[in-house]
């Protein structure tokens, strides 16, 4: 057994610098995986992505919004905006006219969003503006001053001839909310001026308890000093002793 052990004793040696190298190769293919997720998840946390969509308005359903908004999870910086061909809003005032698609961005918080009137059929003389592609391209700095692009083609003709129905939820929830809302401010206004009506009567009753404490006393004075006069001192003149 020993001279076998001795014979092969390179090979066994081979044998377990293999086992024990094994582990370790598979050690570091774990590390090198986790630290290119830890890395990944650490450019995700510091990503910035900013959206340019058109959207309709929670309270008119018939009017579109262009909405640009910064998704990410940092914020973006210096976003310049290019319009390929120029939409008109209404008649004589377009796209590139708005104040912040024409000067700019200078930041755009995480979650923050910017947004302008788009189109609504009412105003749409044409009746072919629904069916404009508005195309934009946007610049911005992310974290490190990185350089984005980004190229967003917006479609209007997805949102020709939508239907809706009002429901209580929205229409009727909102006039009700506000109904109530006004309600309440009505009571507590109520509820001070009944307060502040009853401290003034409080006040003017007191003033007027004042009053006539001091004019029954002043007429109690005044009875005093009559009779002072009417009383003669058996002293008086005419009855001194001689």
């Amino acid at each position: 057994m020993l001279n076998f052990l001795n014979q092969n004793s390179v090979a066994f040696s081979v044998i377990f610098t293999a086992i024990v190298a094994i582990p370790t190769v598979v050690y570091a293919i774990l590390t090198w995986k986790l630290t290119s997720e830890t890395r990944k998840m650490r450019e995700a946390q510091t990503t910035t992505n900013v959206l340019v969509t058109a959207e309709p308005e929670a309270d008119n359903f018939h009017a579109l919004y262009l909405v640009v908004r910064n998704v990410g999870l940092a914020p973006a910086y210096d976003i310049k905006f290019a319009i390929n061909q120029d939409f008109e809003i209404v008649k004589g005032y377009h796209l590139s006219k708005v104040g912040f698609v024409k000067n700019g961005l200078n930041i755009l918080a995480p979650g923050q969003e910017i947004k302008t009137f788009l189109y609504t059929p009412w105003l749409d003389e044409s009746k072919n503006r629904i069916d404009a592609v508005i195309n934009i391209e946007i610049t911005y700095k992310g974290v490190g001053e990185k350089q984005i692009k980004q190229n967003y083609q917006i479609d209007l003709s997805q949102f020709k001839g939508r239907r809706y129905v009002t429901t209580k939820s929205s229409y009727e929830s909102n006039l009700l909310g506000a109904i109530q809302a006004i309600a309440s401010s009505i009571e507590r206004l109520a509820t001070k001026m009944w307060g502040l009506l009853f401290i003034k009567a409080y006040i003017r009753k007191r003033k007027i308890m004042l009053n006539l404490r001091k004019m029954m006393e002043k007429r109690k004075d005044d009875s005093w000093a009559t009779e002072g006069k009417k009383y003669k001192s058996p002293l008086s003149e005419g009855n001194k002793p001689h």
